[in-house]
């Protein structure tokens, strides 16, 4: 087993928070019942809890209900969210229309996904993501970390790796690698050490809300779940996700908890030093690269995806066939509409310049 850094080189351990709320566009509910039901609230909440203090951090990924939310806002409330994120205390990771699949859609299904996403991002606020974010598809496929290289992102996260292969890269080490493929740029990889919830026992929302007279317990038992994650990576830095499905309704009680914890985490003396803060991907990746950590490399798919034994996700490789039929169909039917309008486009700009018929 390879020695880590954060073991041999460094005596501090940063510890960066990510505060995120993983929202299906469908799973149980519908689109819409999920919206009103939770999303509206997790954002409005967020937002309001953003704003009380510089420190506080949230990342966003599925664009087509933040951009319902925001059609729905006043234009005070849009400025204020526009400070957030150029503050950086609000960004958007992966920020395509949804997190794609990575087994049944085409890369061009992939590619215009992310771009209707992208579009809504820039012309609102002037930004890109950078770091993908495809924390929930069933497996992850070199084609779409090609799609996202190319793209221009920096650094993706994954999560839904078979059991045993993320057991096997834990004990090595190698959750962080550069994934590289035949037509693109590599782009580092991260897997997220166990799921994207809060560590166990930390869900203040789900679980229960965190004693006051039990900060310093938690705390200490923190340290040592901290420790323990920052084994399996090759960095002084480490990434922990602080949410779940549809989480942070309560905002404002999960970011009091976790200034409590990170005080009394970063206050204790024994043992290993860790520093404790609020964060996001793009600074999380932008401290990996500036310790210049050396990274293994990987070329091949992380597909199929199993969570135990007795589960493996493929099924939906083969389920309503009809459906993905027609998926395909109006894809080829996007796509043939695109080219006619780029040609036609080009051609009225060549007859104004006076360039005549081609």
């Amino acid at each position: 087993m390879p020695k880590s850094n954060y073991d041999a080189n460094f005596a501090t351990l940063d510890v960066h928070l990510i505060p995120h709320s993983h929202t299906d566009p469908g799973w149980l509910k519908t689109y819409d019942a999920y919206y009103n039901a939770e999303v509206k609230t997790i954002l409005t909440a967020v937002a309001h809890s953003l704003d009380r203090s510089p420190n506080r951090t949230f990342v966003w990924a599925e664009t087509c209900f933040f951009a319902r939310w925001w059609r729905e806002q006043s234009a005070r409330r849009r400025e204020k969210i526009r400070r957030l994120v150029a503050r950086g205390q609000l960004e958007f990771v992966g920020g395509g229309w949804v997190q794609h699949d990575e087994a049944a859609p085409t890369l061009s299904a992939m590619a215009e996904q992310l771009a209707a996403g992208h579009a809504f991002l820039n012309a609102t606020f002037g930004v890109r993501p950078r770091v993908g974010w495809q924390i929930d598809p069933f497996g992850h496929s070199r084609a779409s970390a090609a799609v996202h290289a190319a793209a221009g992102y920096d650094a993706i996260v994954l999560n839904r790796v078979h059991f045993n292969l993320k057991r096997m890269w834990r004990n090595e080490r190698r959750l962080e690698f550069r994934w590289t493929s035949c037509c693109a740029p590599p782009i580092i990889a991260h897997i997220l050490y166990l799921h994207y919830s809060s560590p166990k026992g930390y869900n203040f929302e789900g679980d229960a809300p965190l004693p006051d007279g039990a900060v310093s317990k938690f705390a200490e038992r923190l340290r040592g779940e901290l420790r323990a994650r920052a084994d399996a990576y090759r960095s002084s830095q480490l990434m922990v996700l602080l949410g779940d499905d549809f989480s942070w309704q309560k905002a404002e009680m999960m970011y009091a908890a976790w200034e409590k914890l990170a005080a009394a985490a970063n206050a204790q003396t024994s043992g290993r030093k860790v520093r404790v803060f609020f964060s996001t991907p793009s600074r999380y990746f932008a401290a990996l690269r500036a310790e210049k950590t050396r990274l293994p490399t990987y070329s091949g798919e992380l597909m199929p995806y199993a969570d135990n034994e007795r589960s493996y996700w493929t099924g939906y490789y083969t389920t309503r066939p009809k459906l993905k039929l027609l998926a395909r169909v109006a894809g080829a039917t996007v796509r043939t509409a695109e080219w006619i309008f780029a040609l036609a486009t080009a051609r009225v700009a060549a007859a104004a310049s006076g360039g005549g018929a081609w």
